[in-house]
């Protein structure tokens, strides 16, 4: 009997059933649980290497871009229209002060 590559592999996946794969050819639970575990271990070293990318940005400042220019304070397109928000700003301001220094006298109903 000559052996023959093609007929054993055939022999081993069916389990000598024409046609049919055998049940210990369609469940292997160790290889399950081997790849399961490798995509876990996977995912665990890209959220680790993303958390350390983000925790060295942020140490570095890089993550929040360029603080070290300062923003220009002054110059506006329309100084008159700034000039009105501010008034009607501190008039809020005042109206606000105005109200908490004079509570509304509330009296008792009963």
């Amino acid at each position: 009997m000559k052996f023959e590559l093609k007929h054993f592999i055939q022999e081993k996946i069916s389990g000598g059933r024409v046609g049919k794969l055998a049940p210990s050819a369609l469940y292997h639970p160790y290889r399950d649980w081997r790849l399961l575990l490798v995509a876990l271990l996977l995912v665990l070293i890209a959220s680790s290497s993303a958390a350390v990318y983000v925790f060295l940005a942020i140490k570095s400042g890089d993550l929040f871009g360029n603080t070290s220019v300062k923003p220009r304070v002054g110059e506006t397109r329309d100084k008159a229209n700034l000039e009105s928000v501010v008034k009607e700003l501190e008039a809020r301001s005042e109206g606000k002060s105005r109200a908490l220094e004079n509570a509304a006298q509330i009296v008792d109903p009963s």
